[in-house]
């Protein structure tokens, strides 16, 4: 039976001492990058895998990551939790999704179980993060908005700037009366969404001032929120020919209520979504979305994450990701 590569054959092959293959393999900035170069290749070579338990008892780490979420079957938070795990495993770290409308009480699990950082969403409330400063455990936001004010690690997120620049596309259409269909979850501030909806209503009557405003629950219940969103919204009767989304599973859903309807997309009302998800290139027709990099927020997150693991006196800063309109067939425009 084959003997196990140790780090001490990583050592030998790559003629270095024992700490720089320890550096190199918990990523140290320290480390000379031909040295570095020599560890990688001969941990390639030797299909070196190092004892993560081993390295728990050594280093009091757990090697978990934990990523707070508010609902796991949103296609959104999985793209950002596949971000995170790239780059956590590739330093042998393990990631755990905590699915939870209760922070707080997740933060107090995670903190009895032991994890040596979190991602969480931005929204969650303030008490469940103070919660993980007290317990010394690192943690960075994702998903906030552009105007959060924070002195922690964020990921922040224009929704409301994006939203404006979707406004303001429709009106270049020709759309005058537009509605919305976003929502408020429990103990959440306002949707970023309604926010912007609503402002640029107030202040260029371009939009309808009472959208019909669904709350953001399970994925089925953002189908079924969608379509009778659109319903109600086409049932008043007074002339809505645009509607922006919360995002692109609720606009599947109103498509298929404003086909419910009599009404046919676009040439009887555009449907704009959010997210950009995979699905969003599959409707009929194609849904014009802005579309919000999700794994890229991942990748950041973790990243800060394990330099505020490494260097627990290292400055939090923050990361704005860039959103983008993307243009397909589910907008027509509607010109006089």
């Amino acid at each position: 039976m084959k003997n196990a590569v140790t780090i001490h054959d990583v050592s030998e092959r790559a003629g270095v001492s024992l700490s720089t293959v320890s550096r190199v393999l918990n990523d140290r900035s320290t480390v000379n990058p031909n040295m570095r170069e020599r560890v990688l290749q001969a941990v390639q070579e030797l299909d070196y895998r190092p004892n993560l338990a081993a390295q728990t008892l050594k280093t009091s780490r757990s090697r978990l990551i934990v990523f707070l979420i508010p609902e796991i079957s949103n296609p959104y938070y999985t793209e950002i939790y596949r971000g995170i795990h790239s780059v956590a495993e590739e330093r042998g770290y393990v990631t755990l999704v905590y699915e939870t409308t209760d922070a707080r009480e997740a933060v107090h699990t995670v903190i009895r179980r032991g994890a040596d950082g979190v991602v969480i969403d931005a929204f969650y409330p303030s008490d469940s993060k103070e919660e993980l400063l007290r317990a010394g455990i690192p943690f960075v936001q994702t998903n906030a908005p552009a105007t959060l004010s924070s002195d922690r690690s964020t990921i922040r997120v224009d929704v409301y700037g994006a939203t404006i620049e979707v406004i303001e596309y429709l009106r270049g259409m020709g759309h005058r009366s537009i509605g919305l269909i976003a929502g408020n979850a429990p103990g959440y501030p306002m949707d970023e969404r309604e926010r912007a909806f609503r402002a640029h209503a107030a202040s260029h009557g371009t939009a309808n001032p009472d959208p019909f405003i669904a709350g953001p629950v399970g994925i089925q219940e953002k189908y079924r929120k969608g379509y009778d969103g659109m319903r109600e919204l086409l049932a008043r009767g007074v002339g809505i020919s645009a509607v922006i989304t919360l995002n692109d599973l609720v606009a599947v859903g109103a498509i298929a209520g404003a086909e419910s309807m009599g009404r046919s997309v676009p040439d009887d009302v555009s449907i704009v979504g959010f997210d950009n998800a995979d699905i969003s290139q599959y409707t009929n027709p194609p849904l014009t979305t802005v579309s919000i990099p999700t794994l890229e927020q991942g990748e950041i997150a973790a990243k800060m994450l394990f330099g505020l693991i490494e260097e627990p006196g290292a400055e939090p800063y923050s990361v704005e990701v860039r959103t983008e309109l993307i243009i397909r067939e589910s907008v027509r425009g509607r010109f006089v």
